[in-house]
């Protein structure tokens, strides 16, 4: 996903979702890649993180269907 998706989506500061961003990096759970002018992020393929975004994903469903 790129960057403006990702604001998009988050509903967040471009500048906050960049920090952001930069600490998952840091910690290893997102990936990021050059392509052209366009930098794209991805979950790390650690399964564990994987998983863990699954889990996460679902959890937001969930709560969405509560409110």
């Amino acid at each position: 996903m790129n960057m403006a998706a990702l604001v998009e989506k988050v509903g967040a500061a471009h500048q906050t979702v960049i920090q952001q961003l930069e600490q998952l990096i840091d910690y290893g759970v997102v990936e990021a890649r050059q392509v052209g002018r366009m930098r794209l992020f991805r979950i790390a393929r650690d399964p564990a993180f994987q998983q863990l975004a699954e889990a996460l994903a679902r959890a937001d469903e969930w709560l969405a269907t509560r409110v």
